[in-house]
């Protein structure tokens, strides 16, 4: 079974290679016959849901795939083009540059904590505001290791936590 980034790859690649399938299929018609809608909107609609899932910050990837499989007055479907952004989000993705959903959201969580943790540093409460940012720091770990599919308890703590990361088969920058 796969976990974390192999699972999120993996659906690249079935994605990538549907795509490709019906990239096929329609440059075969001539360019302008779509023989199985069915199969191309849940073909859509996956990818979308995919892309979404892989980064908050304005995502350019789901901009440019709807850009693509969504005809308007000055485009029309380009199922080429949105394959090419597909398999450009795989590559960014594999490289690391791509960030997940929840990744995001738990940096944001994360930031807030860090405000309330300098806040208390100023107003004296050190002990306070380094239980706080050693939580806040654990549960980010914890939220990364899940991510890469790496198990972890809730009484794993930090030391544990780092080890696990830090294994040579955890390391999303030397992934294919």
């Amino acid at each position: 079974m796969l976990t974390g980034n192999s699972l999120i790859h993996q659906r690249l690649d079935d994605l990538i290679g549907e795509g490709e399938r019906q990239w096929e299929e329609f440059t075969n018609s001539g360019g302008d016959v779509i023989k199985n809608p069915i199969r191309l909107t849940q073909w859509i609609t996956s990818c979308l849901n995919l892309l979404d899932k892989l980064s908050i910050s304005s995502n350019r990837f789901v901009r440019e795939f709807e850009r693509w499989v969504t005809p308007g007055s000055s485009t029309k479907l380009n199922i080429g083009a949105a394959l090419g952004v597909l398999k450009s989000a795989r590559v960014e993705y594999s490289l690391g540059l791509a960030v997940e959903y929840h990744l995001s959201v738990s940096a944001a969580v994360f930031d807030g904590i860090l405000d309330e943790a300098d806040y208390l540093v100023s107003k004296g409460y050190l002990r306070a505001a380094a239980v706080l940012m050693g939580a806040a720091l654990e549960e980010g770990l914890k939220t990364r290791a899940r991510t890469e599919g790496i198990e972890v308890g809730p009484r794993d703590t930090l030391s544990p936590i780092i080890i696990k990361l830090k294994a040579p088969d955890v390391n999303v920058l030397s992934r294919p």
